[in-house]
């Protein structure tokens, strides 16, 4: 069993399960608030509240395993997809590094890593690669932190990658053309598959009132966006779906009337409950509210 927590601006989920190939078993999950600006866009600017939450899932005997990895969500991690010839780890080490030549540093050093992702183009020669770079000081704050309080991390997860894993585990989702939205309070995040492989991503605030109709009308004009820059890459694939993560029901359904103007569909998000099992003791919740701990938990 294993401990995944994830940061995000307001709050801290935290979710124990294991993950069997492509399905995960979920033990228990929990939500917990923070004071207002402890993180911000992925930063840790109050240590206490973050230690405090931290001492409240280690005498969670339920949410807390020794095993634990972290998530965090940042415009702070530059995210690119590249093709890589077939090489040593090492040498596909300087390869993405070299994909970030001539990123602004600001003075700051910048850390490394990327994904290997699966596609039908891929040849014997070439692999397809999801390439990251971030500020070092926002990796090491979070390690600092976890040292601190003794917890040993076992990795140390981005949220996209978390939901290019989670959505490579869905057989339903093979050969189509969608995007998949993350949607935290006034933050956006889109990341489009075409033929079911990670393409492009970004991500935006939303300025309106939660719940007004000015909300769900940015929430569709951020699709259009991804919708009209799918169009321009002229790729052969139109986008079929939408799958908008971290709404209610209730939402869901009331952005369905702005995106359906879109021409594409606003598909119910109950296919990513697919590949899950749940401990007999708690009740079945939506994938969607812990995506990014579950996707974390796949593909290691």
């Amino acid at each position: 069993m294993e401990t995944t927590i994830c940061f995000l601006n307001d709050k801290i989920l935290v979710l124990s399960g294991m993950s069997k190939g492509n399905n995960v078993y979920i033990n228990c999950y929990k939500t917990f608030e923070l004071s207002e600006g402890s993180i911000i866009n992925g930063v840790i600017t109050n240590n206490y509240s973050i230690k405090e939450v931290l001492n409240k899932i280690k005498a969670d005997k339920e949410l807390y395993f020794k095993k634990v990895r972290i998530v965090i969500d940042s415009s702070l991690i530059y995210i690119k997809k590249a093709v890589a010839p077939k090489i040593s780890q090492s040498k596909l080490n300087i390869f993405v590094e070299n994909e970030f030549v001539g990123l602004d540093k600001k003075n700051n050093e910048l850390i490394f890593d990327y994904s290997i992702i699966n596609t039908n183009n891929q040849t014997k020669r070439n692999i397809n690669v999801v390439c990251y770079a971030t500020e070092k000081s926002l990796v090491k704050s979070f390690i600092d932190i976890f040292a601190e309080e003794k917890i040993n991390i076992l990795s140390i997860d981005i949220s996209t990658n978390c939901i290019i894993k989670f959505a490579s585990c869905i057989k339903s989702l093979a050969k189509k053309t969608y995007v998949i939205a993350n949607v935290d309070r006034n933050n956006i995040s889109l990341i489009l598959f075409v033929d079911n492989s990670y393409y492009y991503s970004t991500r935006a605030r939303l300025l309106s009132d939660i719940g007004t109709e000015d909300f769900y009308q940015e929430i569709s004009s951020q699709i259009s966006s991804i919708v009209q820059f799918n169009k321009s890459q002229r790729n052969g694939f139109d986008i079929e779906e939408a799958y908008i993560c971290g709404l209610t029901d209730i939402e869901n359904s009331i952005c369905s009337r702005y995106i359906s103007d879109l021409k594409i569909r606003n598909s119910s998000t109950i296919i990513f409950n697919s590949i899950i099992t749940y401990s007999k003791k708690m009740q079945s919740m939506s994938a969607t509210d812990y995506v990014y701990n579950i996707g974390t938990l796949l593909g290691k």
